[in-house]
């Protein structure tokens, strides 16, 4: 789905598939190649923290409240 290309993409990841051609390939070279898979759960780890992460949250917090006590 285009929601996954974008994921992916903010990721820095290359692992959406468009076909059953791209999800053998794609799952193919991570089961062959260690550094391959353990760079996507590095890279995928990373960007979910950065957009979900419990900083991110509480700065949202920290600024709510800012705008309402000025």
């Amino acid at each position: 789905s285009p929601a996954y290309v974008r994921a992916m993409e903010q990721c820095g990841l290359d692992l959406y598939c468009r076909n059953s051609a791209d999800w053998h390939e794609k799952l193919e070279g991570l089961i062959m190649d260690d550094a391959a898979r353990e760079n996507a759960g590095v890279l995928g780890k990373k960007c979910a923290d950065s957009i979900y992460g419990e900083d991110v949250y509480l700065k949202q917090w920290d600024r709510l409240f800012e705008s309402v006590l000025q």
